[in-house]
């Protein structure tokens, strides 16, 4: 932050420099200035309207205001019209795809996205997330693997490789992986060390350690993912308190939750309650959605 800053002091015309501030306004800070964000963005975009990068930055800010998806999707477009093998404008568009149900499309941005960087680590766990999600967990094996070939000391593959060992019933395994990396910076899913505990120890018959693990963590996150507190109580088993806590979510994002984390494998157990029909009717745009393997 402090060299971008120095960056834009020295040279207030660099369209780049001044893009480079927009992930760390958003991100990185705490709380984010997302004021600060889009004012970088702005200002780097009037500096050089074809920076693709601008672009993409722009598209993540409005997403994180809220924006109008269409103008979101407006920004994407542009990057990638500028610069087709963006990987993080591929990333992006991969994800805008996914989240609003639409499968093979956004696997297939994401897959021209790993092709585009094959060595960038969080695409390949993305990567290997996308395709756990949509059932294709063989594959979401390879990709984790990936990862931590290429990055052994990084949670990011330990992390999606243990959620595709849970659901292979390889429980032990996914909590081993996780307990090499006990000091996760908190991420998407909160802290994805206390995430995979609460669910291996709970699949390993270790109730006491698994009620422990969804006590911190529900502690720790509730108000900001209730989406996963809802996947832990259903991989228990109860669904009064995943839909609950379902409800929870869907109110919080204001009917703006994506369809994709509804497909999550984690709420297979949910599938046969009258009020899972309830949920999926609210996208009937999805052809088709993921169901439980065969026993």
């Amino acid at each position: 932050l402090e060299l971008f800053e120095r960056a834009v002091e020295l040279d207030p015309e660099n369209a780049a420099a001044w893009v480079g501030l927009a992930p760390l306004y958003a991100w990185f800070l705490e709380p984010p200035r997302l004021d600060s964000a889009r004012e970088v963005v702005e200002r780097a975009l009037a500096l050089d309207p074809t920076n693709p990068e601008a672009h993409l930055r722009l598209a993540q800010v409005c997403w994180f205001e809220n924006c109008a998806p269409e103008i979101i999707e407006s920004a994407l477009e542009r990057a990638l019209e500028l610069d087709p093998n963006n990987p993080l404008g591929l990333s992006i568009m991969a994800g805008e795809l996914l989240g609003r149900g639409d499968i093979e499309q956004g696997l297939e941005f994401h897959r021209r996205a790993v092709a585009a960087d094959p060595l960038h680590i969080t695409n390949l766990g993305n990567m290997s997330e996308f395709l756990r999600v949509t059932g294709r967990w063989d594959e979401a094996e390879f990709y984790a693997l990936k990862a931590m070939e290429l990055a052994p000391t990084s949670a990011i593959g330990a992390r999606s490789l243990g959620y595709v060992r849970l659901l292979q019933g390889r429980a032990q395994e996914a909590l081993d992986l996780v307990s090499a990396f006990p000091e996760e910076r908190p991420g998407a899913q909160g802290d994805g060390y206390l995430f995979m505990v609460a669910m291996a120890r709970h699949t390993l018959g270790d109730a006491r350690g698994s009620d422990g693990a969804l006590e911190t963590y529900r502690d720790r996150y509730a108000a900001d993912f209730p989406m996963h507190i809802a996947y832990l109580h259903a991989w228990r088993g109860e669904a009064d308190m995943a839909f609950k806590w379902l409800d929870q979510a869907m109110a919080q994002d204001g009917g703006d939750i994506e369809v994709l984390s509804f497909m999550d494998p984690f709420l297979f157990s949910l599938h046969g309650d009258p009020r899972w029909q309830a949920i999926t009717a609210r996208w009937p745009e999805v052809d088709e959605w993921p169901e439980p393997p065969a026993p």
